[in-house]
């Protein structure tokens, strides 16, 4: 659909490409900037820049986070050490049944327990965010690298998850347990 052009204010149907898709943060603080033509995007370039390359790393910051997150699936998936005998969603928690006693050496998470991709992603990360920051800490800053001026680890108290998680025989409870997070 067109719109106006950020240099002229006629109409323009060209989206600037450099900040385009770029995610919201807050409602309408990543509005698309439209352009009629090159010769007006060029002279509306010194005003733009700033924003533009703003917008370009937060769309990095986002493909970034969501390498981070396939790539620790993925590890979960292969090197599972739960010995999970079942997966329940109960008032709202998901309970993840295991054997006591069972060897916990790590095999592949059983895709047989759940076809539910939130509750089988619930299992695979259930207290695993120190092992996510051991893992992934590093390749996060070198992804980062050219982008983030600074990345800090902390320890957050998140309040209520979208999914609730609890393991039961023999598990503790770690829902008041901080929770291990990288801020960019």
């Amino acid at each position: 659909a067109p719109t106006q052009c950020a240099g002229c204010g006629l109409s323009a149907s060209s989206q600037c490409a450099g900040c385009m898709d770029a995610p919201e943060y807050e409602r309408g603080n990543a509005i698309p900037t439209f352009y009629c033509g090159a010769k007006c995007q060029t002279s509306h370039w010194a005003i733009h820049k700033a924003r533009c390359t703003n917008l370009k790393k937060r769309r990095r910051l986002l493909r970034v986070a969501a390498i981070l997150r396939v790539a620790l699936l993925t590890y979960r998936e292969a090197l599972f050490d739960i010995p999970l005998t079942k997966i329940e969603l109960r008032d709202g928690v998901l309970f993840l049944h295991r054997q006591l006693f069972a060897n916990a050496s790590p095999r592949r998470f059983p895709q047989h327990l759940t076809t539910n991709m939130a509750h089988k992603e619930a299992a695979l990360t259930h207290n695993q965010c120190t092992l996510a920051l051991a893992l992934l800490g590093p390749l996060a800053r070198k992804l980062l690298a050219d982008i983030a001026s600074f990345i800090q680890h902390l320890d957050l108290a998140i309040g209520q998850p979208v999914l609730s998680t609890k393991l039961v025989e023999g598990g503790t409870d770690s829902s008041g347990a901080p929770h291990t997070v990288l801020k960019v």
